[in-house]
């Protein structure tokens, strides 16, 4: 019987609105990660975003490419202070993210992740995208936070407050399997 490829090792569900959903103490036993977040958010017009290990210092950039009902956009976003997982949104919709981060635990190379987001705020039909980024440090990620952010400038962590029901559960994945 084969053995399963992901464990989970950490799960958070909103019981009321906070401004973030941290956890301070990711296991280093694994390599990669895959994270599911359902999230609604306070704003309209504003994203979900992660920071690793509370670093604020603008080393995130990522690249959004997005389907939504008025066309195809794509984004880039350089010098940023989180690690961006979606487009825009609108306030109180669903939002679905299924969130990769590879090699977390290395500390010889940048950390890369891969999220695809879909969202159907006000069933005017669906939000898509896919989002490619990197955070710009060698040193093993052992936190991750989320929280509602804002894109202006080198972005904003922590705009307004994750919704009643959001949760979080992040899987690791081991070596070979």
């Amino acid at each position: 019987m084969p053995t399963s490829t992901y464990d989970q090792i950490h799960k958070s569900v909103l019981s009321s609105g906070q401004s973030s959903i941290s956890f301070t103490t990711i296991d280093s036993t694994y390599t990669d990660l895959r994270i599911i977040v359902n999230a609604k958010i306070t704003n309209g017009g504003y994203a979900i975003g992660m920071r690793f290990n509370n670093d604020s210092s603008g080393i995130y950039g990522f690249r959004q490419n997005s389907a939504i009902n008025s066309g195809i956009t794509v984004t880039d976003r350089n010098n940023f202070v989180y690690a961006g997982i979606n487009r825009q949104t609108t306030a109180g919709g669903n939002n679905l993210f299924i969130v990769d981060i590879f090699d977390y635990n290395s500390t010889d190379k940048f950390k890369t992740y891969l999220s695809q987001a879909a969202s159907d705020p006000d069933d005017a039909g669906a939000d898509t995208s896919i989002v490619l980024g990197c955070y710009r440090s060698k040193t093993a990620i052992t936190r991750i936070d989320f929280a509602e952010c804002g894109d202006g400038g080198s972005g904003t962590f922590g705009t307004g407050n994750l919704q009643t029901g959001t949760s979080v559960i992040i899987y690791g994945i081991k070596a070979g399997t």
